[in-house]
């Protein structure tokens, strides 16, 4: 019988780092308060959010980019996911289309143009992690 020798795994490597769980529970957090606000009646919400496009664009641009950061890529760690980009903005947009349908069985009107608000929220994040990126890169780069 051949014995093979493993090699430890670094501790740092073995365990998220703090900001990595951090990022994860912001995340899910965001994510199901979305889901909770946009499930929920829709008189109180008129009252606390100004526009509520606005309100559909704003959340989803922090579902997504901060979906991105958890999973993808985040300054200071140099493991990068990025075959995991399109699924979570796709998935983050379809979440969108079905919290619309479903608000109907919850008594509020579902508006094609809320999704709309979703899907720009998803394109400013999608750009904004981009730009970080491109800028942190830069910013290791000597030259």
């Amino acid at each position: 019988m051949l014995s093979r020798t493993v090699e430890p795994v670094p501790a740092e490597r073995a365990r998220p780092a703090t900001i990595d769980v951090l990022l994860w529970c912001l995340a899910v957090l965001a994510i199901a308060g979305t889901i909770v606000l946009s499930l929920s009646p829709g008189k109180q919400l008129e009252k606390t959010i100004v526009n509520d496009k606005v309100g559909h664009a704003l959340a989803y641009a922090v579902d997504t980019f901060l979906l991105l950061l958890a999973v993808v890529w985040r300054p200071g760690r140099p493991q990068a996911l990025e075959r995991w980009a399109l699924p979570i903005v796709l998935g983050v947009a379809i979440l969108g289309g079905v919290i619309e349908f479903a608000q109907d069985s919850v008594g509020r009107d579902p508006d094609p143009r809320d999704w709309f608000a979703d899907l720009i929220g998803i394109g400013v994040a999608v750009l904004a992690f981009a730009l970080l990126r491109r800028v942190y890169e830069r910013s290791l780069d000597p030259a």
